[in-house]
């Protein structure tokens, strides 16, 4: 469920819990397929990498698809919000335009099972 406040459109029930695994899922505006290109592609694993070197996220593993990334990662420091903000926004700065549709889709891994 999400509230809007302000400007700001607020997932209701996101938490950020520092040491937890986390999926999340986020997209390319329109769906466009840029990761198609082996250089975006790459250059979206060096940002998930400067993230990590920075102490926000220890990544566990990443699927890069045409249009939209799955990362699996433990949140290390920070808010989970401000971890993938930051990522999309680095991407963008080294891709030099911006490509990611607003938003991110989590789920926090609880068990073996997830």
């Amino acid at each position: 469920m999400t509230v809007l406040k302000g400007s700001l459109v607020i997932r209701l029930g996101r938490q950020s819990i520092i040491n937890t695994a986390y999926h999340v899922t986020f997209t390319t505006e329109n769906r466009k397929s840029i990761f198609i290109d082996f250089d975006a592609a790459n250059i979206l694993r060096h940002c998930l990498k400067n993230s990590d070197n920075q102490g926000y996220s220890k990544t566990l593993t990443y699927c890069i698809m045409p249009d939209h990334i799955h990362w699996l990662f433990v949140l290390t420091e920070g808010t989970l919000s401000r971890t993938v903000a930051r990522v999309k926004a680095d991407f963008s700065r080294e891709f030099k335009m911006k490509v990611w549709q607003d938003g991110f889709h989590d789920h926090a891994i609880r068990s073996d099972e997830s």
